[in-house]
């Protein structure tokens, strides 16, 4: 079949009603298709991927909810339906429970964002070549589009800060620490445990019944880990060990470009753990640590986003932090930081934002997509042979030098070709794009490094045109 053109899981369902399944070790995709009137009718896309752009940077969440409505519950089946192991009838009751139990009139922590946030992390984790790669399994993919969509389940429009200042039952609950990203994933785990139920009292949806023991105990590890890293509190200390650590595989895979010199600096004040070898593919704690940085970064990826959806979320950001500080001025409370409407100034504050926040995180990912790129790639051809023996081989027939060549010849990834001797074998999913296609046409530098930079320059000429503004009325 033809892949996704987004090189995410396709928009179609499975042909006809599969047979029970057996619990399963780990989650597999589907790959056959049938009409859209199999689907439940709550489910069928209102329109097509392509203009919806799911799987795109450029896709827009808030457009999408303008146009159609329900923007989570539409990305969350997009992503997942193709994924054996997720029947569609508890499929489709988890999503309706995900977009009931997000607080609809926050301007920011919605449905909307967590549909926009599970659209990014896709598309990161494909263009640096993880999800199509052979060390990432349909499971690691279904949990990210989980984690994702539940990520700010219940959110009220408070942050931890306010919690713990308040002495807030949650804060006592989760003792102070990541008080809001704790209870996001216990509320997302309710939704998903049968045997529990969520905060109006539905039992959950048993969503991950069809996984063994085992798989549910890792798939619940990852889903926890990845929610609890968007505490915005622990993220410039995350950003600075994982650059410690991109460092050292930068050091193991150097550029073209790039002398030993500069790779043995590249460690420089680095403890040994950190400096040591870092395998984001082939070493589990590794590749967690990598995803949970971009899955920030999808947290914020609206400082990526062209400008005019980057200055929608940042004038819902702000209407949503001015409503607690308001809050916390009739509390007689301290008023916390970006919160106080008095005297903001949004240009000033953004450019702050993505200058020491934004910027180095993107600059950090873009980082590592290099480092990917390297890793990923084809073995080099052997070495040039030496003089003699190249005389020697001038001998050979040109049948015999063609074949010798094929024997290096980049891999196709069409269909299930076997490798040359010596290569790993080549896995090709219906469900994703190529690899080699995946990253020839998408790029974290030019897709989101580059525009963060440029919402940044917009920030400042604005910032700098009120100053100038402010100083004109001062001489009159």
């Amino acid at each position: 079949q033809t892949p996704a053109s987004s090189g995410l899981p396709g928009s179609t369902p499975t042909a006809e009603d599969s047979p029970p399944r057996q619990v399963s070790s780990e989650c597999r995709s589907d790959d056959e298709e049938a009409p859209n009137k199999l689907m439940p009718p709550c489910l069928v896309l209102p329109a097509s991927k392509e203009e919806i752009r799911i799987g795109e940077w450029d896709f827009d969440a808030l457009k999408v909810e303008r146009d159609f409505g329900s923007a989570a519950r539409i990305v969350g089946f997009e992503l997942l339906h193709r994924f054996a192991c997720l029947k569609w009838e508890p499929l489709a009751e988890f999503l309706s429970r995900l977009e009931k139990l997000y607080v609809k009139e926050n301007p920011y922590h919605t449905q909307v964002h967590a549909a926009d946030v599970c659209n990014a992390i896709c598309f990161m984790v494909t263009t640096v070549g993880l999800w199509n790669s052979q060390h990432f399994n349909d499971t690691k993919r279904m949990c990210l589009v989980i984690a994702a969509l539940g990520h700010d389940l219940g959110h009220f429009g408070r942050n931890s800060h306010f919690l713990v200042a308040t002495r807030h039952h949650l804060a006592t609950t989760y003792n102070d620490r990541s008080v809001l990203e704790n209870f996001h994933t216990a509320t997302l785990f309710r939704v998903l445990d049968r045997d529990r139920g969520d905060c109006t009292g539905e039992q959950g949806v048993n969503l991950l019944g069809e996984l063994s023991a085992d798989a549910y105990s890792k798939a619940r590890q990852l889903i926890v880990a990845l929610i609890l890293a968007t505490d915005t509190q622990h993220h410039l200390e995350a950003l600075a060990d994982f650059r410690l650590r991109l460092n050292a595989l930068e050091s193991s895979t150097p550029s073209s470009g790039q002398s030993a010199k500069d790779t043995t600096s590249n460690t420089a004040g680095a403890s040994p753990d950190q400096a040591a070898a870092f395998d984001p593919l082939g070493n589990a704690k590794d590749q967690q640590e990598a995803l949970a940085l971009m899955f920030r970064a999808a947290d914020i990826g609206h400082s990526a986003k062209r400008w005019d959806i980057h200055e929608a979320w940042s004038l819902r950001v702000a209407q949503e932090f001015h409503s607690q500080g308001d809050e916390e001025r009739s509390l007689g409370l301290p008023i916390s930081p970006l919160c106080d409407r008095c005297g903001f100034v949004l240009p000033t504050s953004q450019m702050g934002f993505l200058q020491f926040v934004c910027l180095p995180t993107w600059n950090a990912i873009a980082r590592f997509e290099a480092c990917m790129q390297t890793l990923l790639a084809p073995p080099a051809p052997p070495p040039l042979q030496s003089s003699s023996s190249s005389c020697q081989a001038e001998s050979k027939s040109g049948e015999e030098r063609r074949a010798s060549r094929r024997g290096f010849s980049r891999i196709s990834l069409s269909g299930f070709t076997a490798p040359p001797a010596g290569l790993p074998p080549v896995v090709h999913m219906s469900t994703v794009k190529p690899m080699e296609e995946s990253r020839s046409a998408r790029s974290i530098t030019k897709e989101c490094l580059q525009q963060c930079e440029d919402n940044f320059k917009e920030w400042k000429q604005q910032a700098e045109a009120l100053k100038a503004e402010k100083e004109k009325d001062k001489d009159h």
